[in-house]
């Protein structure tokens, strides 16, 4: 190896080896701020939480005996992997953010299945194709760039998106299932960050209250 080929080399490895552990502390910085802001909203959903770092881009947050209208949740921060540059520019290019997932069971199932989602965020990717394989029938909706599909007799999608974009979040998907997890959110963790969690999280407690309407 020549001596240029050496410093090229140095120099990657000091880039890369510098970008990880910077990308590395910043994502931590993200998760815990994020755990910070959720803090006051969780005691809606339950009394006890555990907590669990899946690696430094991902926090889960499950709560076994939630209160009603739920009987479990879980709560996920899935950050973007700025610990790996090469993924973080190939998946941000993608349009990857920063998003906070809530799954749920309920304690009253809807017979109601529903997927209203942004075909356009990598959490969604691929879902608009899986729908109509399934013979799920389009529904119009708004706000634009949302697309809606149900099975079977369709919802009032606007009045199932109504407790949310109340609040001030437009959620970049929304599922309702009869199948396990009953209820998923997706948010952009940006967004919904300017909310208190509090209102949030209250929010997300009347979406089954809506369900219950249109069935």
């Amino acid at each position: 190896m020549s001596t240029a080929e050496l410093t090229i080399f140095v120099a990657i490895t000091v880039f890369v080896v510098g970008w990880f552990a910077v990308g590395t502390q910043f994502n931590l910085y993200r998760g815990k701020k994020a755990l910070a802001w959720l803090q006051d909203g969780l005691k809606l959903l339950g009394d006890r939480t555990s907590l669990r770092w899946l690696g430094t881009a991902a926090v889960e947050l499950k709560i076994q005996n939630a209160k009603e209208p739920f009987r479990q949740a879980e709560l996920v921060i899935v950050l973007e992997p700025r610990d790996v540059p090469f993924l973080w520019w190939y998946y941000h290019l993608r349009g990857r953010c920063d998003l906070l997932i809530v799954r749920a069971q309920l304690r009253d199932v809807s017979g109601a299945e529903f997927e209203v989602f942004d075909p356009r965020t990598w959490s969604a990717r691929g879902v608009e194709s899986k729908l109509r394989f399934r013979n799920w029938n389009p529904l119009p909706i708004t706000p634009s760039p949302l697309v809606a599909y149900a099975a079977g007799k369709p919802p009032a999608a606007a009045e199932l998106l109504e407790s949310l974009v109340r609040a001030g979040c437009q959620p970049v998907r929304l599922a309702i299932r009869r199948s396990e997890p009953n209820l998923e959110i997706h948010c952009r963790l940006d967004e919904i960050r300017k909310l208190p969690a509090q209102v949030l999280i209250e929010a997300i407690r009347r979406i089954p209250q809506s369900i219950s309407r249109v069935r």
